[in-house]
């Protein structure tokens, strides 16, 4: 059996749980864990899944109905993602390039005012 954190071999009995499910242990990274888990929220690749799901668009209730857990549990797996996220670094000084800034007013210029006037309602 291979460990299902660090995938190595070096794995030991470490007891049984409460529903008498015999747990293991890995000598490499010290993580313990069962073969086959009832709960699906201690599957693994569960955060991953739920970030897949949040990008495409799903609620919380849907993504929870899904994934099998609770719409608890998959607030707390958001919360607990999103303090893991690394804030990238912006620097404060910085613009956009000026040529690109002269593109966009050139094709404001290039519009003539006086159309927009005359499409415009007045209150």
């Amino acid at each position: 059996m291979n460990c299902s954190k660090c995938k190595e071999q070096k794995v030991i009995k470490n007891g049984r749980t409460k529903n008498n499910k015999q747990q293991y242990y890995c000598k490499m990274c010290s993580h313990r864990f069962i073969e086959y888990y009832t709960n699906q929220a201690y599957k693994l690749d569960i955060n991953e899944k739920i970030v897949q799901l949040t990008k495409e668009g799903l609620g919380i209730r849907s993504t929870a109905r899904i994934l099998e857990i609770s719409a608890t549990t998959l607030l707390k797996r958001i919360v607990c993602i999103a303090r893991n996220i690394i804030r990238p670094n912006i620097s404060r000084g910085k613009t956009r390039s000026r040529r690109y800034i002269d593109n966009d007013r050139a094709d404001l210029q290039s519009v003539p005012t006086k159309n927009i006037n005359r499409n415009r309602k007045k209150l």
